[in-house]
């Protein structure tokens, strides 16, 4: 028989931890298979010829003889036992043209493989019922793809998602295994921040709309635009190497094979934002309903032209310098004009809310041109959601001594109208039985109109009332266009080739961002102190990032001993991204008096901007005195540009019939660049190189249970944002974040063990080890007494921990429980990180975990699924370990901050009334907990924030055409 060796060399060095050992250990322990007496085997896989999924179920039978058998969950079948010479193999299937394939050579002692696709057969019958289970059929086809896929994946598919009340990417990632959603936007997988895991839209990339961070905000894609979303827990060289937590890939949903339309309405009441008269909010645009700005937040044109330097029309007030007197009015009216450009609302106002409501369509269906399969899908969306809190705290604490003093507490009000609205569009054509071509098309727009108001004990104005707001408007859009295609060459190896071109954007818009404080003395009179505080600003921010993603993955099938099907994969792989970040800064500034003392006219901050305080005097010594005037601040921007180039080359190989293994590696490089300009220049840049081994093997204890083994090489980069030297002021917390353009790409050591058994379709039971070292981790530091953070490398961090999945149907107890499944998992996480000595002196620990992290993290779900009556009722509960939210400082001293544990429980209901009609019903966080961080301190915990969310109760209502 043909004998295959491997000419990949393996890169790895394992470092010697006990999970390795254990793993090693259970892999010389396996047995080997012996090919049954008497005959041959024969063993394949079925697959739909319309979507190339698996197909369970089928009948195979050995013509001539009694010999048969049927495919399991993944599609697969085994025939021991055949006699030696030709055969002809018959394929049953209800739905399905019944198949036949002919000359199936058969040899003892040896395998023979045949794969076959079958074709669904349509009738013309006589109107009758049938019942059935897409969502069952879901669930079938992502365990089996798990079961066969060469990495330890998780995947969740729109049925699951539907009967979990998901709106959006972020709330699926939580019913994930080990992973958690941090602000309601990022993914943290196995304990492992935001930065760890990228995310992939159809398997390429998608850059990122935050400022400060590389990962994709999660909120940004519509639960309903999506099919299914696939974690991958390890590394394989075909998969970009930049991760470690996991790699998410979001696919979004494909043609159906007949026509198709749905149309759906939706509302749901808070019991804390739903028409609330005292919500808070100010007044906007008119199209603020749509998510878009109308021009009522836009820079003044004068100002945009970057030629007004107020500090010269100040000079050109005074006197002197041949300045008539005339000449110095007009100067100082000028001034006050071009402050007046601006609009006066700087705080918010109170309104009525409304009630949360969304709209979705979809048409699609698949069509024949010139002969040939044109299938096409198009959906919209709509989305409005108000979120509101009235009995919040805001805290910053910081140790005196032996004891902890508090400088700022300060009652919180916030409220927030999210609009979010989107399409989506996907276009398939089969050319040919062995090529087919496709175009995936995603837009995205989403916006956020924020309103805050603090107020409460401000260190050093113990005679005041401090008072603190932020209106803040951000527009985030998503544009993806990718084209596509799979061709099959059989006349050359039966070489299979993939690829993608894609080009994506994103968009962060923040008009208008205006920041007011001030302190108000019990006599009424307001006052802004420059001394105490930062003067009233206005922020215009602007980010945009492109990118450029090419694909090509190419596979070979062979057979090496005994028959064994192989598969050698090769490709390459591209990736462009470009970013551009524009800031412009605006403060009132006075020139009558340091505290502004009185400047409000009646006690009034609203008035803060009126006629009357925009006023200017003559001093009698030739000059004026402004009441006052806004100037532009010193601006920092950068642009940013990062080249990924990647070659890869992995090996799938049979040890023999049930063991597998592969292997291989993925040569990439990093070129990334960054280049500062305004008030801080400079340039930042990073060239290298990484070769990223990695090897897996997996081990078929049955024909429904694997033992898998991982180990791989991956990296993290810096981003854009951690080296550029741009200062960002927290307008909460004080501090002032920038970036470090010495910071190296972090290296991660992964290895991973795996044990999973899929009793039943649908079911599944796993239980997973992993263990990670990341050298040159990146993480926040405070580096002076002005409350200045950067970015640092830490020495090194490692991570270590257990999974536990189980999702199972409760007819093993009893028939009459046949329509009730339960699900859940749980993740155990330990991370340790040295720490700075300040945090040392603190804690007297010598490490610590990551931020971000928690230690634990728990979902669990039962569900009852009535195909007869339509009836689908299911409870979701969640649950986080405290995580790390804030790591403390050592000037002024302040203790590390954690985000407190939050259970959610949610529960929806779904009836069908129709064929065509459906009810829903969906009432989330029932239990409505307090969302606590807290910094501890001698036993005792102080509030850092502190706020409720209130419960949401819906309906919604679809037809199906």
């Amino acid at each position: 028989m043909p004998f295959f060796k491997s000419k990949i060399p393996i890169f790895w060095g394992l470092r010697r931890k006990p999970v390795i050992y254990l793993a090693c250990l259970m892999a010389g322990c396996m047995p080997c298979d012996a090919q049954e007496d008497g005959g041959g085997t024969i063993q394949g896989s079925i697959t739909d010829s319309w979507e190339g999924n698996p197909l369970p179920g089928v009948n195979v039978t050995v013509r001539g003889t009694t010999l048969g058998g049927s495919s399991d969950i993944s599609g697969r079948f085994r025939l021991p036992g055949v006699p030696q010479g030709n055969h002809i193999l018959i394929f049953n299937k209800s739905g399905y043209t019944r198949a036949t394939v002919a000359d199936v050579r058969v040899i003892a002692a040896q395998l023979s493989n045949v794969n076959l696709e079958m074709k669904p057969e349509f009738y013309e019958l006589e109107p009758f019922e049938v019942i059935s289970d897409p969502q069952m059929d879901q669930s079938i086809a992502l365990l089996s793809e798990r079961q066969d896929a060469s990495a330890m994946t998780d995947a969740i598919g729109s049925d699951f998602f539907s009967r979990a009340g998901a709106g959006n990417a972020a709330d699926i990632m939580t019913k994930v295994t080990g992973a958690s959603v941090v602000g309601g936007k990022y993914v943290f997988i196995r304990g492992l921040g935001e930065r760890y895991s990228n995310t992939t839209l159809n398997g390429a990339e998608v850059p990122s709309a935050d400022p400060d961070k590389r990962a994709v905000q999660m909120d940004i894609f519509p639960a309903n635009a999506i099919k299914s979303v696939v974690t991958s827990k390890t590394f394989t060289p075909d998969r970009p190497g930049g991760f470690s937590g996991g790699s998410v890939d979001i696919i979004t949903k494909t043609f159906p094979e007949q026509f198709t339309a749905q149309l759906g309405f939706g509302t749901s009441y808070n019991t804390q934002s739903s028409l609330k008269e005292d919500f808070l909010s100010y007044p906007g645009g008119d199209l603020d309903w749509l998510g878009l700005d109308d021009g009522t937040r836009e820079l003044p044109a004068e100002w945009e032209a970057g030629d007004i330097n107020s500090q010269e029309i100040i000079n050109d007030t005074r006197s002197g310098g041949g300045r008539s007197t005339e000449s110095r009015t007009a100067a100082a009216d000028e001034l006050i004009r071009l402050t007046s450009l601006f609009g006066p609302l700087m705080r918010p106002t109170r309104e009525t809310s409304g009630l949360d409501h969304n709209f979705n369509a979809s048409v699609g269906d698949t069509k024949k041109l010139f002969g040939r399969d044109l299938g096409f899908l198009f959906g919209i969306s709509y989305d409005r959601d108000y979120s509101f809190y009235g009995n919040g705290t805001t805290g910053r604490h910081k140790l005196s001594g032996d004891s902890i003093e508090t400088d700022l507490l300060l009652t919180d009000v916030r409220g927030v109208e999210e609009v979010n609205w989107g399409s989506l569009a996907t276009l398939a054509y089969k050319v040919s039985e062995n090529h087919e071509l496709g175009l995936n098309f995603l837009f995205n727009h989403n916006s956020e109109d924020e309103a805050r108001l603090q107020s409460g004990f401000l260190q050093g104005f113990e005679d005041s009332t401090f008072e603190t707001s932020v209106l803040h408007y951000t527009i985030r859009e998503l544009r993806s266009l990718q084209f596509k295609g799979t061709h099959e060459f059989p006349q050359l190896l039966d070489l299979k080739t993939d690829w993608i071109a894609a080009v994506s954007s994103t968009s962060q818009d923040e008009p208008d961002l205006r920041f007011f404080s001030f302190d108000r003395t019990d006599n009424g009179r307001i006052n802004v102190a420059l001394s105490g505080y930062d003067a009233p600003t206005r922020y215009f921010r602007e980010l945009l990032e492109d990118n450029q993603n090419l694909k090509l993955d190419n596979a070979i099938p062979f057979n090496v001993w005994s028959g064994l099907e192989s598969q050698l994969k090769f490709g390459a792989y591209y990736s462009g991204t470009q970013r551009t970040y524009e800031e412009r800064r605006y403060a009132y500034n006075t020139s009558s008096n340091p505290r502004w003392q009185d400047l409000v006219n009646g006690g009034d901050p609203n008035a803060f901007l009126s006629d009357d305080n925009l006023t200017y005097q003559a001093t009698g010594r030739g000059t004026y005195r402004f009441n006052k005037y806004i100037q532009e601040l010193p601006y920092n921007n950068y642009t940013g540009d990062q080249s990924i180039h990647a070659l890869y080359s992995m090996v799938d190989i049979p040890l023999i019939e049930r063991w597998k293994i592969i292997t291989g590696a993925r040569y990439e490089t990093t070129d990334l660049s960054v280049d500062n300009y305004g008030e801080r220049t400079g340039n930042a840049t990073i060239n290298e190189s990484a070769i990223l081994p990695a090897a897996s093997t997996v081990y078929e204890l049955k024909d429904d249970m694997n033992l898998r083994m991982a180990f791989g090489k991956t990296l993290a980069r810096p981003t854009f944002r951690e080296i550029a030297l741009v200062p960002v002021f927290d307008f909460i917390g004080g501090d002032i974040l920038i970036g470090n353009p010495d910071l190296d790409i972090t290296s991660i050591h992964n290895y991973d063990l795996r044990w999973e058994w899929f009793p039943k379709p649908a079911e599944v039971l796993a239980a997973s080890l992993f263990y990670k070292t990341l050298s040159s981790p990146i993480e926040k530091q405070f580096v002076t007494a002005n409350r200045q953070v950067q970015y640092q490398n830490r020495d090194e961090a490692i991570v270590y921990g257990l999974e536990l999945e189980a999702r199972k149907s409760l007819e093993t107890i009893s028939e009459n429980l046949s329509d009730f499944t339960v699900g859940g998992n749980f993740t155990y996480v330990v991370s340790e990180v040295n720490v700075t000595p300040f945090e040392y002196e603190f804690g007297r620990n010598e490490t610590r975990q990551l931020a971000g992290q928690s230690p634990y993290i728990m979902n669990f779900d039962i569900s009852y699924n009535n195909d007869r009556t339509g009836t689908i009722v299911s409870l979701f509960y969640n649950i986080f370990g405290p995580r790390l939210a804030v790591v403390g400082s050592s000037s002024p001293a302040r203790p590390n901050a954690f985000e407190q544990p939050v259970g959610t429980l949610d529960l929806t209901i779904s009836q069908s009334l129709s064929d065509h009609w459906k009810l829903k019903f969906s009432a989330k966080n029932l239990l409505d907990p307090t969302v606590d961080v807290t910094q501890e301190f001698g036993g005792q915990e102080y509030i850092y924030s502190s706020y409720k969310r209130g419960r949401s109760f819906g309906m919604s209502l679809s037809y199906d055409f």
